[in-house]
């Protein structure tokens, strides 16, 4: 295991892009959710992600809701709480690039 593992964030359209399979992103999500699994990386999300991801093409509500839930409980996904100052350090790099 890396001890100075690479920190990526993600943000909701990733785990959708991943889940719903698009075909120019779904190679690049697999290997990022591979290494985070290794320890190659560190992944973090915000709590809003779970509040902005609420469906899965082709799955129903109830089916997708356990599969985002349980998704979001890997040990190599760290949820992060949004406050004042993690929405401006957002702003802030959405400004920037």
């Amino acid at each position: 295991m890396n001890t100075n593992p690479k920190t990526i964030c993600w943000e909701t359209n990733c785990f959708i892009a991943r889940f719903n399979n698009e075909p120019s992103r779904i190679e690049v999500c697999e290997a990022i959710l591979e290494a985070a699994k290794k320890g190659e990386l560190t992944l973090y999300t915000s709590y809003l992600t779970m509040c902005e991801w609420a469906k899965i093409k082709g799955e129903y509500a109830s089916e997708a809701e356990d599969k985002i839930v349980e998704f979001l409980k890997n040990p190599y996904i760290n949820l992060v709480a949004i406050d004042l100052r993690i929405s401006r350090i957002t702003r802030d790099l959405v400004r920037d690039y």
